[in-house]
């Protein structure tokens, strides 16, 4: 193990680890920007919204609540950190906030992952060769379902408390202090999700390896792999046996080898053409397991390996299991594995890619062995190059469906709050954001539930009506995008824009702290248009630095605290404006909105699609 390094290295690593991560998150985030929404999937309306935010506000939650199993997972830090989002958002559940700060914990997740495998003197080249890498990895789709869903953090959360431990177990000398973070680290992961038990059981693994390169000592190794498998077994015994997801489970040995294949040959599948056969499949992940064989047959050989590589292998040990028990509990029939699995595989892809950069800058291998490892390294690089290059554009796919799933459920869930028609939630599978639609129904007509809806679907602060001079007839017909209910304007289709006009609204109320308004037409602020906020404490105008044009665009301003009114002014011949009722919302998804219309904005400009025409 080389020397620690100097501050001024140490600083480096620091920024080069700060970088990684920014990278990561802004690669993640353009996702969220393109295919995600504000409105709850699925699982959160009750595991989210009913079990734990609603027990919130109704204060019946208590402490006890947090290690509650969902399905066969104690989810207890994805809780906490829902509750810490929702209280920080002013009481609104916003899946769009909590999506950004998913890609915050994924990015974390793959920074740690970095951090690791270059510790302690590893080459600049290899370095940055393995942060591109990390970033390619980054880039791709294939886990759209975690990245647009913020209740899916678990999985991240869970390979975060993973990585550690092996990196515990890798780089710290054996002590007390080792055992100590074992222990606060690996009961921590057992509360991120079932599998989480998989970590003590990879780290028992790893110590038994560097206890075959190095003597760690009788009492370190009884005190440590005891207290490993009894964290491990207690995990065991917190997993729930839920009797609807039998028919997932693997039936027989073809179907557990089967789905071990189909996991652990990532990024390709068997839907590809020629690789439908099982042995084949089996073939196939050998060769994207190649970098690791080779490792392990030579630390078995020669007992040698370095810290790195001994991260390395624990890792890919973690992978491994987290493959088997997916191919136990979800093996059935397999033939494509879901996107939210897809995280796991991909870090076994990274550390094979890590091992490949490294074998590479290996210079005391003999002639016949660094053949051998070239030509493995060759197959797994093609093999994932190939995979990826396949798979891209259907992830992507899948990606968009959603996001226009979620478009069409918002369009239903909004117009069930604001006419109380069941008929709007009576409608086909995957057209709302839950699968019972009655169920649905009943969460969205408790008060509580209602009171912290996201600002997609929530009921504006008025209720429609024309406003002086704003009329809802005063709006083109060429309009793009969904015209919000309340929406009026001072367009007249006899005049055009030499149409004038004003209005002011009755006084209105907010909960939360800021407003969003959507507006159409000319640029606020400028030629004789203007939209404010009017209380006792002065007057708020909205701005916006463009022309809004025939693109419906949200302003969000703060909200006074007490009554106020929104005025309105088309002051100008030249142009015309169209304005909603305002909505309240939280501080944090008005800054998630915020973030998510600049990002589509400035994409749409990259490829010559103008936003707002």
């Amino acid at each position: 193990m080389s020397a620690i390094p100097g501050p001024a290295t140490r600083w480096g690593r620091i920024l080069q680890g700060a970088g990684v991560f920014a990278a990561c998150f802004l690669l993640r985030s353009i996702y969220v920007s393109l295919f995600a929404c504000d409105l709850p999937q699925w699982d959160q309306w009750d595991a989210e919204g009913d079990h734990l935010l609603r027990a919130w506000m109704h204060g019946t939650w208590h402490v006890a609540d947090l290690f509650s199993s969902h399905n066969e997972h104690r989810i207890a830090f994805t809780r906490l950190i829902s509750l810490a989002i929702f209280e920080a958002n002013s009481g609104q559940w916003d899946n769009l906030v909590e999506a950004y700060v998913n890609a915050g914990i994924f990015s974390t997740m793959l920074t740690l992952l970095w951090t690791l495998l270059n510790r302690n003197g590893i080459a600049t080249s290899l370095r940055t060769a393995s942060a591109l890498t990390v970033l390619l990895i980054a880039a791709l789709p294939f886990s759209w379902e975690n990245a647009l869903v913020g209740f899916q953090s678990q999985f991240y959360l869970m390979a975060i408390a993973a990585i550690a431990m092996i990196g515990i177990v890798s780089y710290m000398r054996p002590s007390r202090l080792m055992v100590v973070w074992l222990l606060v680290t690996g009961v921590a992961s057992l509360f991120t999700m079932a599998s989480g038990l998989i970590a003590a059981v990879a780290c028992i693994a790893t110590i038994v390896v560097r206890a075959w390169r190095e003597p760690l000592g009788h009492k370190f190794l009884f005190v440590s792999v005891g207290l490993l498998a009894a964290i491990s077994v207690t995990g065991l015994l917190l997993v729930p046996t839920i009797p609807g997801h039998e028919a997932y489970k693997a039936q027989g040995m073809v179907d557990h080898v089967r789905g071990l294949a189909v996991v652990l040959m990532w990024p390709l599948e068997p839907r590809m053409r020629h690789l439908q056969s099982t042995f084949t499949m089996l073939l196939v992940a050998m060769i994207m397991w190649a970098p690791m064989l080779l490792l392990s047959f030579r630390v078995l050989r020669r007992r040698q390996a370095s810290s790195q590589e001994l991260f390395a292998i624990g890792v890919a040990i973690w992978v491994l299991l987290q493959a088997a028990a997916i191919a136990h509990s979800r093996g059935h029939g397999i033939e494509v594995m879901a996107s939210r699995y897809m995280d796991i595989p991909a870090i076994g892809s990274l550390v094979n890619a890590w091992l490949t950069l490294a074998a590479l800058q290996r210079r005391e291998l003999n002639r016949n062995v660094f053949r051998i490892g070239v030509a493995s390294s060759a197959l797994f690089v093609t093999g994932l190059a190939v995979g990826l290059h396949k798979r891209t554009p259907d992830d992507l796919s899948l990606a968009l469906d959603r996001n226009n799933h979620t478009t069409e459920q918002t369009r239903n869930v909004r117009n069930y709050v604001r006419s109380g028609n069941f008929a709007d939630l009576d409608k086909p599978f995957f057209t709302i954001p839950y699968p019972d639609a009655r169920r649905l129904q009943s969460l969205l007509d408790d008060p509580l539930v209602k009171a912290m809806l996201p600002v997609s679907v929530r009921t504006p602060l008025w209720l429609p009506r024309d406003i002086g001079g704003f009329t809802r007839e005063n709006l083109p017909s060429t309009l793009i995008g969904d015209t919000p209910a309340t929406a009026i304007g001072s367009y007249a289709s006899a005049n055009g824009n030499a149409y004038i006009g004003a209005m002011i609204s009755p006084d209105v109320r907010s909960a939360f702290p800021m407003a969003m308004i959507e507006v159409v037409g000319g640029r606020i602020g400028k030629k004789g248009l203007s939209v404010a906020l009017q209380s006792s404490s002065g007057m708020t105008p909205l701005v916006l630095r463009r022309q809004a044009g025939l693109r419906w665009t949200a302003v969000y301003t703060a909200a006074p605290s007490g009554a106020f009114r929104v005025s309105a002014i088309d002051d100008t011949k030249d142009s015309w404006l169209g304005l909603s009722a305002p909505v309240e919302s939280g501080v944090l998804s008005a800054w998630a909105h915020r973030f998510q219309d600049f990002t589509i904005r400035h994409m749409r400009k990259s490829v010559g699609a103008p936003y707002a025409p």
